[in-house]
């Protein structure tokens, strides 16, 4: 029987991979491949977790600045460099199809920390990961 549940340590985990990542630049493509700019690093993380909540990795992948760095708790534990989003997704899957659990939703509230210095930002939101 299939039914939703709630996992409370992995949301943070995910916030971790997206949000606390050195030197990230919140950079996307257009369609032509020219680098744009998101607004503010809140809405790079809300077009990450969107793209995520739809299985885009293509476009979990345009938000991250190259190099980017994911620490998540699941081995291996760190995916760095041009491929990392894809990696990680990847293993998130993988590790998912392990345990039975798919369809993965993100939901966050309002930011607890959201500190911005240059090119590089803090941001710490509450959220929840439910899952069938």
């Amino acid at each position: 029987m299939n039914a939703s549940k709630r996992l409370y340590g992995f949301p943070l985990v995910i916030m971790l991979a997206v949000l606390i990542i050195p030197a990230i630049t919140f950079a996307q493509q257009d369609k032509k491949g020219k680098e744009m700019k998101t607004d503010t690093s809140l809405a790079a993380a809300h077009k990450y977790l969107d793209a995520f909540n739809r299985g885009d990795v293509k476009a979990m992948a345009a938000t991250f600045a190259v190099p980017g760095q994911i620490l998540d708790g699941m081995a291996p534990h760190v995916w760095q460099g041009p491929t990392a989003t894809e990696d990680w997704y990847k293993d998130v899957l993988r590790e998912g199809k392990e345990h039975g659990a798919s369809g993965y939703l993100v939901t966050v509230g309002e930011p607890l920390h959201n500190d911005i210095n240059g090119d590089s930002a803090y941001i710490v939101l509450p959220a929840t990961m439910t899952f069938v």
